[in-house]
C-alpha cells in the first residue's frame, strides 16, 4: 500500500501475493512475491509507484529466501542454490539468472562496487560488482548471530546483529564496527539508518515496554523519543525529515531532531 504522508486511507498498489519487503527504487517499487497462481517459485515484480500496470521482471522456478536487494541495474536474491542476480530489464520467460555465490545468506546489499553478504551465523562477506559467475569471495569479518535491516548509512553499509548489536561496514574496512544497544530499546526488533543515526524500536528487558530511540553512530549516548504500545508487527524507517513507526494504533511519525519524549 502507498500511504499519504498527510494523513488519509492507504491506497492499495498491488495485492493477491505474499510479499517479502519492498525495494524503493524511484519510480518504481520491486516486490518479490511468492504464492502466485499456477507457479511453484516466486516472481519478481516492478510495481510503478506513479499508477500504471505491474510488470513482471522474472518468473522463477525457485523461492526467493532471506536475501532481497538491488543497485537498480541488477536484483540480487537468494534461493537454494545460492546468491543470484538478475538484470533489472524484464524478461519474465527467460530469466538471465547469474549464480554469484553458494550459501544461504540472512542479508545481502549492493555498496558502491560490491555486494555485501552477512549469514545466520554472522560470517561477513563481499563479491565484486557487476556481477559474475562464480565471483570472488572476500571475507570481512563477522558479527553476532542474526543480522537482518542490511541498508546504506551514508557511505557505510548497517544492521542490526542480533537483538542489541548494530553494525557498520566501509568500503575499505577489512571487518564491521558494532555499537552495543544499552538504551531503552536494547532489545531491537527492527531499526532504520540515516547517515549519522540508527533509529532503534525495542523493547526494554526491564520494564517490558516498547520504546524507539535515536541511537548515533559516533557511540554518543541513545536520545529517547517515544514510547509505543506492543505490538506483533513493528516497524520503523525513516526520510529525511521525519522518522516512522508502526504499532497497534498505526502508523505514526516524529520530526528527527525531536529531542523530547512522546508517549503514543
Amino acid at each position: 500500500m502507498r500511504v499519504p504522508f498527510e494523513g488519509g486511507s492507504p491506497e492499495p498498489l498491488v495485492s493477491g501475493y505474499l510479499f517479502m519487503r519492498p525495494l524503493l527504487t524511484p519510480p518504481n517499487l520491486i516486490l518479490a512475491a511468492g504464492a502466485v497462481p499456477s507457479n511453484n517459485g516466486d516472481v519478481i515484480l516492478s510495481v510503478p509507484l506513479a499508477g500504471g500496470s505491474v510488470t513482471t521482471i522474472a518468473t522463477l522456478d525457485d523461492a526467493i529466501v532471506n536475501g532481497f536487494a538491488t543497485d537498480g541495474t541488477y536484483i540480487y536474491f537468494s534461493d537454494s542454490r545460492g546468491v543470484n542476480a538478475i538484470p533489472m530489464a524484464p524478461d519474465s520467460s527467460r530469466p538471465n539468472i547469474i549464480s554469484l555465490v553458494p550459501g544461504l545468506p540472512d542479508i545481502i546489499g549492493a555498496f558502491g562496487g560490491e555486494l555485501l553478504i552477512a549469514y545466520a551465523q554472522g560470517a561477513v562477506e563481499s563479491v565484486p560488482l557487476p556481477p559474475r559467475a562464480n565471483s570472488p569471495v572476500t571475507s570481512r569479518g563477522s558479527c553476532p548471530p542474526g543480522p537482518t535491516d542490511l541498508m546504506r548509512c551514508g557511505a557505510n553499509a548497517c544492521w542490526l546483529a542480533g537483538t542489541n548489536t548494530l553494525e557498520e561496514l566501509g568500503p575499505s574496512d577489512s571487518a564491521p564496527r558494532a555499537i552495543t544497544l544499552t538504551g531503552r530499546a536494547s532489545d531491537a526488533f527492527d531499526v532504520a539508518f540515516d547517515s549519522t543515526d540508527a533509529y532503534v524500536i525495542g523493547t526494554d528487558v526491564e520494564s517490558a515496554g516498547d520504546f524507539l530511540e535515536r541511537v548515533p553512530l559516533d557511540g554518543s549516548p541513545p536520545v529517547l523519543l517515544a514510547s509505543t504500545p506492543s505490538s506483533s508487527s513493528r516497524a520503523v524507517a525513516v526520510d529525511d525529515a521525519c522518522v516512522y513507526w508502526s504499532s497497534s494504533q498505526g502508523i505514526l511519525s516524529l520530526a528527527k531532531t525531536s529531542d523530547g519524549f512522546f508517549a503514543q
